[in-house]
């Protein structure tokens, strides 16, 4: 999807990781995600839905959790204000 820091926002439904990316020229080809496991992905705009299965709701759960850690470790690293 291009890092974390260009995801916008992360959901699903019944079969599809729905993701709003910043910057869509930064999401990998169809080709990758259907190597590591995906059936296929559909790209609209920034509008990015990967078309995984019935086990969608558990990837999602794990992206959030890594999408969640890395704006605890920015918020750690940023200067103080």
């Amino acid at each position: 999807m291009g890092g974390v820091h260009n995801i916008e926002d992360l959901s699903n439904c019944a079969t599809r990781l729905r993701v709003t990316v910043k910057d869509p020229s930064k999401v990998m080809s169809a080709e990758y995600f259907m190597e590591t496991g995906a059936v296929n992905i559909v790209k609209n705009g920034k509008a990015i839905q990967v078309i995984i299965g019935l086990n969608v709701p558990q990837l999602r759960e794990e992206c959030e959790k890594i999408y969640s850690a890395s704006k605890t470790v920015d918020m750690t690293l940023s200067p103080a204000t």
